[in-house]
């Protein structure tokens, strides 16, 4: 396999055909050095000095240099993570003690995957005077922008149980906005339910907690169906068909603060650990799933990670 064929792969997302290529797998490691100061290193490492100046250059270079052997990169991989690893060790306490200091998990009107639409239909397309795009953006879009980072910080996974939720608001004549993002909506049906007298909203929510239990245990057992849903809901600025290992937190005690979970360290480095530990030389699952239109075949796992 040459570097362009190669290189065609990666952006058609072939991943996982150029990782059962030997050719391409060095290519996929080669692409992680891809920075400048990481492809010199290499070089360095192997005394050899490149021809080229520019990083794109650098990076075919290194593919068609013959004496940049697997053994070499892979050396040159292990040193350049050990010493980020060490300087993020530094950092990592005071990071997990930042985190503590988010609240509210608000996407601030802005929905994720399209905060370019958003901004372009409700600013640039509707505002025609100068000022007031101005004013809007120090008052309005300054505060949503803010919202929707701390929220991408963070990030967040959506539930498939509001769609019972909407039935059951239907059926009582419980009224809610339509026009609320599903992050917002779910917590906002689900207090109303806890707080109709009715016992069918009693009965939903404790079905709905059961359901939610048998999905997780199901997930845990055979995560083969949430893994594929994972990668075919994929926003579309984010979309890519890259091998992966997906991290899934649970809190029992609050199904709404589940994200809170992303920084509960010792938590989070039990079970990774023990993950990794008892995993096999060939780690992974081959899934199948579709994006628009298109096949691809990945190999991926979960980690699913529950707070009683």
């Amino acid at each position: 396999m040459d570097f362009n064929t190669a290189q065609k792969w990666f952006q058609q997302d072939r991943i996982r055909e150029l990782t059962e290529s030997f050719e391409g797998l060095r290519f996929l490691k080669l692409r992680s050095l891809s920075r400048r100061e990481h492809l010199e290193y290499l070089f360095s490492v192997a005394a050899i000095d490149p021809t080229s100046s520019k990083v794109s250059n650098l990076f075919r270079e290194a593919f068609e240099t013959a004496a940049l052997d697997n053994p070499t990169i892979d050396s040159a991989i292990k040193s350049i993570y050990a010493l980020e690893r060490e300087q993020r060790r530094n950092c990592e306490d005071e990071l997990v003690n930042q985190l503590y200091r988010l609240e509210v998990f608000d996407w601030g009107g802005l929905h994720q995957n399209s905060l370019e639409r958003t901004i372009v239909d409700n600013y640039v397309k509707k505002t025609r005077d100068y000022d007031q795009l101005s004013n809007s953006i120090e008052n309005e879009l300054h505060n949503s922008m803010r919202s929707y980072v701390l929220c991408s910080w963070y990030n967040h996974w959506p539930s498939i149980i509001i769609t019972l939720l909407k039935q059951w608001a239907r059926r009582c004549k419980v009224a809610f906005s339509k026009s609320l993002s599903d992050n917002r909506l779910l917590p906002d049906l689900w207090n109303k339910a806890s707080d109709h007298p009715s016992v069918e909203s009693v009965e939903l929510l404790s079905e709905l907690s059961d359901f939610r239990q048998e999905l997780i245990s199901e997930a845990k057992s055979n995560p083969e169906t949430l893994i594929q849903w994972l990668y075919e809901n994929q926003g579309v600025r984010r979309f890519d068909a890259s091998n992966r290992l997906f991290l899934i937190l649970v809190d029992y005690s609050n199904f709404f603060l589940s994200w809170k979970l992303k920084r509960a360290k010792p938590l989070l480095d039990s079970a990774i650990s023990s993950y990794l530990d008892n995993t096999p030389s060939l780690p992974g699952r081959i899934l199948n799933f579709t994006w628009e239109g298109t096949n691809y075949t990945v190999v991926s796992d979960a980690i699913i990670i529950t707070k009683p």
